[in-house]
């Protein structure tokens, strides 16, 4: 039998599959022997003394999360090392297409094939480049965040679809394994969701209790012991913000970048780019009380720009703005997020990217053209590790992000910008 046109069906009808699937050779063979990667190092080593009967939080391990993650990790012991780590591969690439498919959904995209217009093939170029190499980066240290931002996506699609229960189900499961995802709550209060905004909670709190039942904490519970260990300590005055457990480059969250501007200078030992306290520098609990206050404006502000609207401007694009906004202000908001989290900015690039080109709005494209200039300093490569590092010290991908809010808010502020609304199918 002739395959060749079976073969060129599949290639016009998915056209970014085969050069998708290329990219995983590299970052496949990366994985199989890198000496350690975050899976290895953090969440296998959190697992191991989870299930072992130890103190899952006695710093003698990178895990800084709730204890969900920690345990539903504890079957992946029984393998071997490096077949876990392909395993856990395999099933976060899989993550990354369903993040394109769903953040293409829910800005209006359809099927995109080999002769779709032009126009759709270049919305979905600006889309990728907000977020794809955010979530590629993940893969080579197999970070958990492209589970977190499925399970941000599946509830998006879910909560577009009507599904409100099954949407506070999944963010609900997401704020369990990492905690800032329950700015949803916010989302669902907003819009009078009572069921979902109750559920989420419960839903958060309840899947970190399931650890209790065949890893019991020593004293208390795994969830108090976690809140205790690392959220109530940013609670205190003499505490900077933006200080977490790690390098303050990688902080890329506004905390991490007042951090930089006001307590911490950039210092080079060997090719690292760290930071140094500064002699003298503002009251920490001043800065603090300020940033709050300022998070808590700007979450006012995006908010507002969700306000009820007729009907005709409340479809699917407008709602792809309003959760795109939330997916930002997640990052924005946490005590801690590095750029491997930021693949949920797919979202708003593909959300802008259709405005733009659909759209006559120069504020608009203006925002889309900045933040194409933010995101090409995203990698490493072309530009080396001192550009990289320096690009990193001046919140690149705070900035990034940012820019990204912006357009969401002029869109929303502005609904007679927003396209004619698309229903998002259930089938897709």
């Amino acid at each position: 039998m002739d395959m060749a046109p079976s073969l060129t069906y599949w290639l016009r009808r998915y056209p970014y599959l085969l050069p998708a699937l290329l990219c995983m050779i590299p970052v496949s063979i990366q994985v199989a022997v890198r000496a350690q990667t975050t899976w290895d190092n953090c969440y296998l080593l959190a697992a191991r003394e989870l299930s072992e009967g130890r103190d899952l939080y006695d710093f003698k391990t990178t895990y800084t999360y709730p204890p969900l993650m920690a345990w539903l990790c504890i079957p992946f012991l029984n393998l071997p090392l490096v077949v876990s780590r392909l395993l856990i591969l395999a099933v976060s690439f899989g993550f990354i297409v369903y993040m394109i498919q769903s953040a293409w959904r829910l800005a209006g995209g359809k099927d995109l094939t080999w002769d779709s217009p032009r126009r759709e093939h270049a919305i979905f170029f600006i889309g990728l480049a907000s977020g794809v190499l955010y979530a590629y980066s993940c893969l080579a240290y197999l970070q958990s965040d492209l589970f977190i931002g499925f399970l941000l996506f599946a509830g998006c699609r879910a909560f577009a679809d009507g599904r409100t229960l099954l949407s506070a189900t999944l963010f609900g499961i997401a704020a369990g394994a990492k905690c800032t995802p329950l700015l949803w709550l916010v989302f669902f209060l907003w819009r009078r969701e009572w069921l979902g905004f109750v559920w989420l909670g419960f839903v958060a709190i309840g899947v970190n209790l399931l650890p209790e039942l065949t890893s019991p904490a020593p004293e208390g519970l795994w969830l108090t012991r976690w809140f205790d260990q690392y959220l109530a300590p940013l609670l205190g005055s003499k505490q900077r913000v933006g200080e977490w457990h790690s390098n303050l480059i990688y902080n890329q969250t506004i905390q991490g970048a007042v951090a930089r501007s006001l307590f911490f200078d950039p210092v080079w030992i060997g090719t690292d780019l760290m930071h140094v306290p500064r002699a003298e520098s503002l009251d920490p609990g001043i800065v603090k009380k300020v940033v709050l206050a300022g998070q808590a404006l700007l979450l006012g502000v995006c908010m507002l720009g969700m306000r009820r609207r007729p009907s005709e401007n409340s479809g699917a694009p407008r709602l792809a703005f309003e959760m795109a906004s939330i997916l930002i202000l997640m990052l924005l908001f946490s005590p801690m997020s590095s750029k491997y989290h930021f693949g949920t900015l797919l979202l708003a690039g593909f959300a802008l990217g259709r405005t733009a080109l659909e759209q006559p709005s120069r504020w608009i494209r203006g925002v889309v053209a900045l933040s194409l200039v933010a995101a090409a300093f995203v990698p490493k490569f072309p530009w080396g590790t001192m550009v990289y590092s320096y690009a990193l010290w001046n919140s690149v991908t705070v900035w990034h992000a940012a820019i990204l809010l912006l357009g969401c808010q002029i869109v929303l502020w502005r609904p007679q910008a927003v396209a004619a609304p698309t229903v998002l199918s259930k089938a897709a």
